[in-house]
This record gives C-alpha cells, structure tokens and sequence, in this order.
C-alpha cells in the first residue's frame, strides 16, 4: 500500500536544456567568442605559407633464402629494432648530404640564409611513416615548392636503396675480396687446421674458419686423419731418422691427407664465391613507387583549420559561458535568495525604466508589470504571523536597485485594494517621490517634522490616486539619521498609523549608511530591493547580519530588474505556461478604480 511519502519524490536531476537555457543565456558571450577565434584562424590560414608534401613508398622485406650461405645470411628484419634503425638511417645526416650535394642546395636562396646547414635542414623536412600490417613505408619531404619536394625525396628513396645495396652483404664481400684472384686454398704446414695451432695467418687459415668449411662431415673427417697422422708421426720422429720407412709412409699419407683437405675446401671455396657473386646483386629493399609532384598544399589545410577553429571556439566559449556562471556569485533569482540567503522572495520585478508619473498611468496597461505589482503586495500582505503589516520600510544595498520605484509602485497597489496608503520618503541623500508624483512643494517634509514644531497633516499631501498620499523628505539637513533616532520618529509613526492602513518608508541604501537600520526597529515589515545581477551574496549576508545587531530582521527580499533572459531556465518554462492565464477582469476594475482621481495638492 502506497504510503504517503511515496506521492514525494526526490528532487529531480538537472536537465541538459537547463544547461542549454543557462548558454542561451549569455548567447552574445558566444557570438563574440566565437567571431573573435574564427577570425583568428581564418586569418591565420590564408596567410600562411603553402606547404607541399611529396611521398614515396618503398618495400622494406624480408629477402632470406634457405639456399642463401651462412656467410652472407642478412639481419633478422622481424625485428622491430630493424625496422626502426632503417627509420632513422633515411633520415641520418650523412644519407641527406648526398642528397645536398646532389641537388646542390647549397646554391638555393632558402638553404643560404638559413642558420642549419642544408643536410640539418633536410632532415627536418622528411617524415618517415609504415604502413600499417605491411613492410611499406611512406617517405616524404615538406617543402614550399612541390617540384623541389619531389626531386628530394626521390633522390633520397634512390640513395637510400644503393647505399643498403652496399651495406646489405658487407662481410659477403670482405670474403669474396680474399679470394678476388682465383688462388686455391693450399693445405700445408703453416695451415691453420681447425683443432691446430697457428704459426703464420694465412688466406688458407681464414678459409678453413669459415661455418661451411668447419661443418662439412668429409672435411671434418679428413681433419681427424691429418690430426692422427701428425701425432703419430710426431711420436716417430723421436725414435727414428726422417729416411726410416715408416716416417716416410706416414708423411705420404699425411700429404695425401693435406691433398683431399685442398681439394674439398677450393670445390666449397668455389662454391661460395659463385653464390656470393650473386648475392651481391640482391637487395631487400627497393622503391615501389616514386613520389609525384604535388598538386594540392598539404598545409594549410583550410577546411580542416576552419572546422578545428569552430569547434575550438564553441568549447572554449561555452566553457567561459560556463566559468562566468560558476564565478558569479550575485543574486539573480529567487533560488538564490530563498537558498543561498535563507531570506523570503516576496516577488520579482521585471525589467523596465524608472518609474514616473506616466508609468503609473500605463501599468495596468502592461500585464507583467501589473501582476508582478499583485504578486508582491499579496505576499507582502500574507507573509508576517501577526497579519498585513502597516508600517513597511523598503531599502536596498546600493544605489540605482530600484527600491524608490518599487515603493511607488507597491504603494499604488494597495492603494487600489481600498487600503488608504502613505509613501514616507525617508531618502533625505536623493529624494525622487515628489518628482514621481508631481508634488510642487518639498517642504515641509519629515526632516521638517522631526527638526521643527511642525504639525503631522502639514506634510501629508494627497496624490492623483484614490487612497494614495505621500510625505516627501522635507529640508536637507546633516543631523537627520540623530533625528530618525529620537523618540520623536517613533511618534510620527504611531501618530500616522491610527490615520493610514499602510506606511511605506523608502530609506537610504543600507551599505554604507545607517537610516534604514534605525528605521527598521521601527517598522513591523522590513523589505530590501536587490537589482538582478548587481549585488554579490557575501554582501547581501553582510546587510542581514546588520539589522540583527540592532535588533532586527529582513523579512524579505524583491529582486529588481529580472527579465527573462536573467531568469532560470525553469521559471522561464512555466512562466510561459501562465501568462494568459488570468483574466483582465481585475485590469477592468483597476482602470475603473483609477478614473477616480482627485487634483494633487
């Protein structure tokens, strides 16, 4: 059974279009962000310098034949060490001077007047890059005049290719210099054998060291015949003449011996040289296709840089969008004063100019003005424990908040309901009630009042409106926040209660000074004007900390000058739902109520 906790729900996640609505909402922080980045980058493209880039390809494989001799067997080139030396022996230095020299780059403008000598330049301009799962490598050289990048990197695939054709077999051709007359390999005295001792290194000796004659079976017998024969015929010799039959048996056996060994070594000899005469010709790399000149620069890439600078430009100007948002720390909305602040939002005010006498004519001309107006003075009239407050005072933290057109405003309002109300303009630094309401005489007003033996009526004046008066700020005086001060104030107040259903006392900005803090002890009903966007939650706190130590409260809070590009991506959405909503029926009776005017004093 579904308790009644289970009709709550937890509050819900945040929606990708409320982040949307919060970049919609600084949208011109994004339109100049991007104008300027893209700017930049177009700029930068179709100024720079064309870059052409001509590649060869060329086939680095594995040339390893099981006819092949050991003595010319090449590197393992599985290996991946290989193939990276290969990278960087393209691109050494001493390959990219005999690019140098063949192309004589010395003699060209750019390679003078450079600081690296031609080779070093060179070096900087070849990109080396394998194709993937093959043994193909791309090689290319950048350079701004295509025809030139292609000659380079053409010539040197070309030299690369020769100088590994040199490099391949390198001790193939060392062995193949030992025997480059024709001689035989003789077997004698001095011949090294394999398992003998050497008296004078000879080409004899070096062939015998060779895998393919070490490792030949009849070789090898033959060497332990001959080993045989010179040890027994060592032994002999310390017993008998160098003529006795039997030294001349073993010797003639031994030369024959010496004899097999010559002929089986010169038959492999000549069997190696024929196959490393060939080999000499083989080469495991070649080019498979030669570079072409370049048509298109392959930098810039304008296309690529413009779509790079767009999509630079939207992250980095949603991430200021977002930045901005993280840092600000004004109030705005009422989420920030109901969360943030722990104060009560009594309503926001849209948008609009200073208030004025015209402004009053038209408001019940402008539905959200006239029912932003309503919202505030029932929340106003519903929020104190005890009832509707009489005595409200209304302030700000800075000038220009719009609290002095807020209190006209609110007291229009009610004056509509019935409730015969009074403006006190309590603002002796900038009064702006009697221009608002075109009252010809300032004085007497309240500094008057409280200086002077001044009767009360004397500064209530009557206005255009039914059941709306109001008391300007009278003399200016420097001594009016000791005059607020005195017990005196606290008379007027009672005194003009028994005549008036609501007060609304329109105070200095509290920020730097002290009238509206004095007055607010005062007053059943203290209201502070925040403008939208201007004043910062640190300060806010501050001012609320103020009227604790004189031994009061802020009751609650309007935000001023809120349109709805500064409003919340939910009260925009719902907002829209109500706007026609209500009737005009309350218009109709408002705009009776007011042809009931009576001339101001």
């Amino acid at each position: 059974m579904a308790t009644a906790d289970s009709y709550y729900y937890s509050e819900p996640k945040i929606e990708v279009r409320a982040y949307l609505y919060t970049v919609f909402m600084r949208i011109w922080i994004v339109i100049a962000v991007i104008a300027v980045i893209m700017t930049a980058d177009i700029v930068y493209t179709f100024t720079q310098q064309p870059i052409y880039k001509a590649t060869s390809l060329v086939l680095i494989e594995k040339a390893k034949s099981s006819e092949q001799p050991k003595e010319a067997v090449a590197p393992e080139m599985s290996d991946i060490q290989y193939y990276n030396t290969q990278y960087e022996i393209i691109k050494s230095r001493p390959l990219c001077e005999k690019v140098a020299s063949k192309l004589d780059l010395a003699s060209m403008v750019d390679f003078q007047n450079a600081k690296l000598s031609p080779a070093e330049l060179l070096q900087k301009m070849i990109d080396v890059e394998p194709v993937k799962n093959t043994r193909l490598v791309r090689v290319s050289v950048r350079y701004k005049e295509p025809e030139l990048s292609a000659k380079m990197v053409n010539e040197l695939c070309k030299l690369y290719v020769e100088q590994n054709s040199e490099n391949m077999l390198f001790m193939s051709k060392e062995i193949l210099k030992a025997f480059q007359n024709g001689a035989a390999v003789e077997i004698g005295p001095d011949t090294v054998a394999v398992t003998g001792e050497s008296k004078v290194p000879s080409k004899d000796s070096m062939a015998l060291s060779l895998p393919s004659i070490m490792n030949n079976k009849t070789i090898q017998d033959l060497n332990a015949q001959r080993i045989e024969a010179e040890a027994e015929l060592a032994s002999l010799r310390g017993r008998y003449k160098d003529n006795h039959p039997m030294i001349v048996e073993l010797s003639n056996k031994l030369k024959y011996t010496n004899d097999q060994i010559t002929t089986e070594t010169n038959k492999i000899v000549g069997s190696l040289k024929a196959n490393l005469a060939g080999l000499l010709q083989a080469n495991n790399i070649r080019v498979v296709d030669y570079a072409r000149v370049p048509k298109e620069p392959f930098t810039p890439d304008r296309i690529k840089n413009i779509m790079m600078g767009l999509a630079a430009s939207l992250f980095v100007s949603i991430g200021l969008v977002f930045l901005l948002e993280f840092m600000d720390n004004s109030v705005r909305n009422e989420e920030d004063v109901t969360k943030d602040l722990g104060l009560s939002c009594l309503g926001c005010f849209p948008f609009i100019s200073r208030a004025n006498f015209q402004e009053l004519e038209k408001i019940n001309q402008k539905k959200e003005l006239s029912d932003a107006i309503r919202s505030i003075r029932t929340n106003i009239a519903f929020s104190m424990p005890k009832g509707a407050p009489k005595t409200i005072l209304v302030t700000s933290t800075l000038p220009g908040e719009g609290k002095s057109s807020i209190t006209a405003y609110l007291g229009y309002s009610f004056s509509k309901t019935g409730a015969k109300t009074l403006i006190l303009d309590g603002d002796m630094y900038k009064s702006s009630h009697q221009d608002i309401f075109r009252v010809k005489d300032k004085t007497p007003g309240l500094s008057d009042i409280l200086s002077k033996d001044v009767p009360v009526d004397s500064i209530i004046r009557k206005t255009s409106y039914a059941n709306l008066y109001i008391s300007t700020s009278g003399s200016k005086t420097n001594k009016f926040l000791e005059l607020v001060s005195s017990d005196k104030m606290k008379n007027i107040l009672e005194e003009l209660s028994k005549q008036f259903d609501r007060i609304i006392i329109d105070t200095p900005p509290c920020y730097k000074m002290s009238d509206a803090l004095v007055l607010s002890r005062l007053c059943e009903m203290n209201v502070i004007v925040i403008k939208s966007g201007v004043v910062d939650k640190m300060t806010l706190k501050e001012m609320n900390g103020k009227f604790a130590a004189v031994g009061s409260k802020i009751n609650g809070a309007i935000i001023n000058y809120l349109d709805n590009s500064q409003n919340t991506y939910y009260h925009h959405k719902y907002s829209a739902y109500c706007k026609h909503y209500y009737t005009d029926a309350e218009n109709k009776d408002d705009k009776a109520e007011d042809n009931k005017k009576d001339p101001p004093k």
